[in-house]
């Protein structure tokens, strides 16, 4: 089903066979009832909850930066888009892009709604999917954009394969996922806690940090060399270092900066990504 074929300016939310299941992901099914939870809290402000878990002042640098890499025309695919709050400042940009979000778990385009306004009903489609079994046409978007959401998903190489198949040739891959900063693993060492690299975290969810395997699984898929990029320097919930999430923080502005040093990010950076073209 290519839900882009509809030229209607109203934004659709499609639930598709098998939803709420996620089989080819295998989601525990205490990762599964968590974010259900959470989708269907009543958060008045559900920015304040966004940046508890992501740097909102870094995340709309990195935006800004890969707009700026594709055609102002561009149709995006996000993938495990959820609230779609990426996308918050897309009608404030000189471009006419579309972007759909793709997600397992349709209740949460209620917040995506809350957070989008009148942007989620001119430029931004919702679907309810699976990132490995996409519900598009082949070479069907300009780019794909995920956050967070590929660390989450045992079968790596599939959601990555399907990611390949729905770009269009020349199309542009991102996928940020945590890191494992050699500062955080000292840190946790001296505390004499085990740091999580791979595997299930206990009655929370599956997670595998960005590596290198992931990276030549990438490259593989693509057949083109991975530029790698470090963010969230500053930002570090790990560390109970949260101030700097919120939105028109002027240390999330410093943060945004530092991904300009790569060398720094590979020490200190909580967040990883590959980009590729196709």
């Amino acid at each position: 089903m290519d839900t882009l074929q509809s030229r209607r300016p109203s934004c659709r939310i499609l639930e598709l066979p098998g939803i709420g299941t996620h089989k080819t992901s295998d989601l525990s099914e205490i990762e599964k009832q968590s974010r259900l939870a959470l989708a269907r809290a009543n958060l008045p402000q559900p920015l304040a909850q966004v940046s508890k878990h992501h740097s909102i002042a870094v995340m709309d640098h990195e935006v800004l930066a890969f707009l700026d890499q594709i055609s102002p025309e561009a149709r995006i695919l996000d993938i495990g888009g959820c609230w779609g709050w990426h996308w918050r400042k897309l009608g404030k940009v000189d471009r006419v892009s579309r972007v759909v979000l793709v997600d397992f778990v349709p209740e949460n385009f209620v917040h995506a709604r809350t957070i989008l306004g009148p942007l989620f009903q001119k430029k931004i489609e919702a679907v309810g999917g699976d990132a490995c079994q996409l519900p598009f046409s082949d070479a069907t978007f300009d780019a794909v954009w995920t956050v967070q959401t590929f660390q989450h998903i045992r079968d790596f190489d599939r959601a990555c394969r399907e990611a390949w198949r729905v770009l269009k040739p020349g199309g542009k891959f991102i996928n940020y996922s945590l890191h494992a900063p050699l500062l955080l693993r000292i840190l946790y060492r001296i505390w004499g806690k085990k740091f999580h690299l791979w595997g299930e975290v206990p009655n929370r969810f599956y997670l595998r940090r960005a590596d290198e395997e992931q990276k030549s699984i990438v490259e593989q898929i693509f057949q083109k060399p991975v530029r790698e990029r470090f963010t969230e320097c500053i930002f570090h919930p790990d560390l109970r270092f949260t101030r700097s999430g919120k939105e028109g923080s002027w240390l999330g502005a410093l943060d945004a900066q530092l991904s300009a040093f790569p060398l720094l990010g590979s020490l200190i950076a909580r967040q990883k990504s590959f980009f590729v073209v196709k």
